[in-house]
């Protein structure tokens, strides 16, 4: 039995925000533990065939941040594949996993580079975001309802 190929999907990277950044140098102890945590959240605009894809990271001591950052990147879905994710009652799309992973996996590097960016020639550039396998994060369809 052989397996369907899926359809590959157009997409623009559109925009960049940078929605969060903040060091806190007074909690920061060089001999404590450093934990990260990671969310991403999503979100979608039918006017502009948009998918936002929200990347937040926060490095902590003690579960008290020290090195937050949280960027959202913009990407315009290609028309025709936007379309074919649309539903029936037209008040969202469903984004297949391979696909949204892809986006989380852009977001993910923006955000790395944003740090850099941000510590650079301070204390904190050595807190890199390190790789992560997308396919752990999303693993199922995703349904975003229009903002």
């Amino acid at each position: 039995m052989s397996k369907k190929k899926e359809k590959s999907v157009g997409f623009t990277l559109r925009g960049v925000e940078t929605k969060q950044f903040a060091v806190f140098p007074d909690l920061y102890k060089d001999s404590d533990e450093v934990m990260l945590l990671q969310k991403f959240d999503y979100g979608a605009n039918q006017i502009d065939r948009m998918i936002g894809v929200f990347a937040e990271f926060r490095f902590t001591q003690n579960d008290i941040p020290f090195l937050s950052i949280q960027v959202l990147c913009h990407f315009e879905i290609e028309h025709d594949a936007w379309i074919e994710m649309i539903n029936e009652e037209n008040t969202a799309i469903n984004v297949k996993p391979n696909l949204l992973g892809h986006l989380v996996m852009l977001a993910i590097g923006t955000t790395r580079g944003v740090l850099h960016a941000k510590t650079e020639n301070t204390l904190f550039n050595q807190y890199l975001l390190p790789t992560l396998n997308v396919n752990d994060i999303v693993t199922e369809p995703t349904i975003l309802e229009f903002t």
